[in-house]
């Protein structure tokens, strides 16, 4: 009978969902993007920094899962690394 009800109740939220839930997942990346460049244009150790701008960024998929949700997302960037040490 808790089965049952436990199942019967996850089809309710899902259902729930399913009809009254939205994402506006273009305005997620576009708002993110800021992030994504801070990410590309950091010191990663002393004299060695990198520089970089993300050129295209679009998802390509998208599951839903039990503890959350997982997005796979196309990168595309230019990126380069600058050091202004010499090595003894």
């Amino acid at each position: 009978m808790i089965k049952l009800a436990r199942i019967l109740f996850k089809n309710k939220i899902r259902e729930n969902v399913k009809g009254n839930s939205f994402l506006d997942l273009a305005a997620l990346l576009k708002a993110n993007l800021p992030t994504l460049n801070a990410q590309l244009n950091k010191t990663i150790a002393p004299g060695v920094f990198t520089t970089g701008e993300v050129k295209e960024l679009k998802m390509i998929g998208l599951q839903a899962g039990e503890n959350g949700i997982q997005a796979q997302v196309y990168i595309k960037a230019d990126i380069s690394v600058t050091s202004t040490r010499l090595p003894r």
